[in-house]
């Protein structure tokens, strides 16, 4: 819309990795690029961005990671998180961060219409809901219903247009976009999001919503496969679940991550081995930030890159034991046994008559709801719960009715 001729390039994971690669950046060049414009990602990139200069590539960077180093020497660096930022919201997601350029250059108009993606990529990115990334969710989600391909994509997987609340963008709207790349190819969903063509873009949304039940179907059979693994250990005596496999899709390994960490209240390392190398995704829990007890082993890794939460590293195979094993120790030695202990969160105790309409009404108004801004929890004594009754696909759901006091 600047004028510019701009094409876009987005990496597979199974061929490409993660983030920028040389055999991209050699591939740019030989199309002629004269500039790459990187998306939530090359702060960690100082190797590829250095073959950039010497192919006579200009690269400006816009991600949101922490780095991890030095920074690249390139034509400019977007990045709330770097050490000379003033910028005063350093939590947006990449999505955020591209949006905010975007204002930068054309001012708040030329931005607007991409508020609806930005809001979506914020909360599915699980970035801190405070502040701007809260205001941008806020005006965002309401506007996702007019955007062609979103619409298209509610209607596939059985959502209402008229309120798109931070749930369906998170539970519903990411995980189909996402399975694009974790089953097939981004660039299905870059069409899907690009599509002002309503029946074309159902088409696409159907394809989404197939890409997302296989990648469901893959997600559980890894799930049960780390879990077999671990059925031999004392993961109550460990601090951390590092496994790694040849059979592991590497675009599901991080929701499977992220499941096991949840279940078993350790961070979890999974990784795909692809001859000598391992390529991993990392999920963390409260208390432990992935990002820094990672960077302690920077030294061994081939890629790293990541936030407190969440992050992904390539190792060779050769280094995986030692790795495992010292990682371990260092958890063991540097982080309180209290974090490795399951705890729930509540605001105060309430009794369940006190939960009426008009106050779940006020509570709504808190919301989007998301990381630094969880939905309020309640907790009510001596309840007991009658009239079970399994719903849903599957039968995977439970209803029941939730009685106080004594019978």
């Amino acid at each position: 819309s600047a004028g510019a001729k701009a094409t876009v390039y987005l990496p597979s994971r199974f061929t490409d990795g993660y983030g920028m690669n040389e055999n991209s950046v050699r591939n740019l060049s030989d199309q002629g690029i004269k500039l790459i414009i990187t998306v939530d990602n090359g702060i960690s990139s100082a190797k590829e961005i250095a073959l950039c200069n010497e192919l006579g590539l200009s690269v400006i960077v816009t991600d949101h990671h922490q780095p991890s180093g030095i920074l690249p020497v390139c034509e400019g660096v977007v990045n709330p998180k770097i050490a000379c930022s003033e910028y005063p919201n350093p939590n947006l997601c990449g999505a955020g961060v591209s949006f905010k350029l975007v204002q930068a250059l054309g001012g708040l108009e030329a931005a607007e219409p991409y508020i609806g993606l930005s809001a979506l990529a914020t909360v599915a990115d699980v970035v801190e809901l405070k502040g701007e990334n809260r205001v941008i969710a806020a005006l965002g989600l309401g506007a996702l219903a007019k955007h062609t391909g979103i619409s298209a994509l509610l209607e596939v997987s059985g959502s209402p247009k008229e309120q798109v609340t931070e749930d369906i963008a998170a539970f519903r709207l990411a995980p189909r976009i996402n399975a694009a790349g974790r089953m097939g190819h981004p660039n299905d969903a870059l069409k899907l999001l690009l599509e002002s063509d309503a029946v074309k873009a159902r088409s696409l949304a159907l394809l989404l919503n197939d890409y997302n039940v296989k990648r469901q179907e893959e997600e559980q059979r890894i799930t049960q496969a780390a879990k077999d693994m671990l059925a031999a250990r004392d993961v109550a005596a460990m601090h951390a679940i590092i496994l790694f496999s040849s059979d592991w899709n590497p675009g599901v390994i991080g929701i499977v991550a992220s499941k096991l960490a949840e279940t078993y209240n350790r961070p979890v390392i999974l990784f795909h081995k692809k001859g000598e190398l391992l390529t991993g995704s990392s999920r963390s829990i409260p208390g432990i930030n992935i990002f820094e007890c990672l960077q302690v082993f920077q030294g061994m890794f081939e890629r790293f890159g990541g936030h407190a939460q969440a992050a992904g590293l390539t190792i060779a195979y050769d280094k995986f034991n030692l790795f495992a094993q010292e990682f371990e120790n260092y958890l063991k030695n540097n982080i309180s046994p209290l974090v490795f202990r399951p705890t729930m969160l509540y605001e105060m105790e309430l009794p369940i008559g006190a939960l009426s309409t008009s106050v779940i009404s006020e509570i709504s108004r808190l919301a989007p709801f998301g990381e630094g801004n969880p939905q309020p929890v309640f907790r009510s004594r001596r309840v007991r719960l009658e009239n079970l009754e399994r719903i849903g696909k599957d039968s995977s759901h439970l209803r029941a009715v939730a009685v106080q006091g004594v019978k």
